[in-house]
């Protein structure tokens, strides 16, 4: 369910990194690098992500890519 998610929100994603927590053995945390198709939807996006069951705690940082001549 997450990727189909990923998949109608973004363009592309890749999954940079992954860590449990020794105090929740059964919590996984998940940082994925994506670049959204629409940026005006990443509330809509952040709300589907909620959604799913097992999922909790999402956040979004983004990042501006600057480009230098």
């Amino acid at each position: 369910a997450v990727l189909l998610t990923l998949g109608r929100f973004c363009q592309g994603f890749t999954m940079i990194s992954s860590s449990s927590s020794s105090m929740e053995e059964n919590n996984i945390d998940y940082s994925y690098q994506l670049s959204l198709r629409t940026l005006s939807k990443n509330e809509m996006f952040l709300s589907e992500l909620r959604k799913l069951d097992g999922i909790c705690n999402v956040s979004m940082t983004t990042q501006e890519q600057l480009l230098e001549i």
